[in-house]
């Protein structure tokens, strides 16, 4: 027979894993709540540098045209002119370039670091490639279509959480599901047990399983009041019924050192398990 105590601490030890688990749930959260607002952050920031950097490319383009247009017969001019304005753009887009690439991961996003990479390198030669409008337009919806992509995948990712963060919410809510199953089957298993001991399987087979119904009760060597007392186990401890004399029981139990105690109680004293 399994002891009482045993209920007790196995329900303590379930007590602390159920504080410790709700411990690391709270941790795993935090941080990659703030993972997530990082990875909220770089979304941010690369949409932003991409857009800039678009919107140079095209001011640098629209000023080539618009100088060449008003130097057509001393282009040289024109473009030594469109350099002297547009220096500062050249900078900006050299900068965003290289802060881009450095948010971009090169194995995984090769296609947006080669898009971004040709619309940069068309600064390399201004008179050719800024007069261009059309390729300049496609090598930028290129390069928007590429990075919606990319943006998005990530946005799915802040949005359903970090990996650990997901899992972790899965184990959590699975757990919580699965508790009521596992109460119905530890009920089962007391039954089971009980009717394993007894070897019958109706109802009556743990009618001879008791609880203590006083606060502390003698159990005695002899069905007497005068008898020698022998243990007292306290309110809640399980015992056995093997026989039953007059107003007394003579019962069997495990004590709080595993030992068996047998020994006589007045039947007044203890209560039978309602089903």
């Amino acid at each position: 027979m399994v002891p009482a105590t045993a209920y007790a601490a196995a329900g303590a030890i379930f007590a602390a894993l159920i504080t410790s688990g709700i411990s690391v749930v709270n941790m795993v959260i935090s941080k990659d709540q703030k993972t997530s607002e990082f990875r909220q952050a770089w979304i941010d920031a690369l949409r932003q540098d991409l857009s800039d950097m678009i919107g140079h490319l095209f001011r640098i383009s629209a000023l080539c045209v618009y100088y060449v247009e008003q130097h057509k017969d001393e282009r040289d001019k024109a473009i030594e002119k469109l350099v002297e304005d547009v220096g500062e753009d050249i900078s900006t887009v050299s900068t965003l370039y290289h802060r881009i690439l450095l948010r971009l991961n090169p194995d995984d996003d090769k296609e947006v670091i080669a898009s971004v990479t040709a619309l940069h390198d068309m600064l390399s030669s201004i008179e050719e490639n800024m007069l261009d409008q059309d390729k300049l337009d496609k090598e930028s919806t290129k390069l928007v279509n590429l990075s919606n992509g990319l943006l998005k995948k990530e946005w799915k990712r802040v949005k359903r959480g970090e990996p650990a963060f997901f899992y972790t919410k899965c184990f959590f809510f699975g757990t919580i599901l699965l508790l009521p199953l596992l109460a119905f089957h530890h009920r089962s298993a007391v039954y089971g047990y009980f009717n394993a001991d007894t070897g019958k399987e109706d109802s009556k087979s743990y009618d001879h399983y008791h609880f203590v119904s006083a606060t502390r009760l003698h159990v005695r060597e002899k069905p007497r009041t005068d008898a020698a007392i022998i243990a007292t186990p306290t309110l809640g401890e399980v015992v056995n019924v093997d026989h039953t004399e007059n107003s007394w029981d003579k019962i069997s139990y495990y004590d709080k050192q595993n030992e068996l105690v047998t020994g006589w109680v007045l039947h007044r004293y203890i209560s039978n398990f309602k089903k």
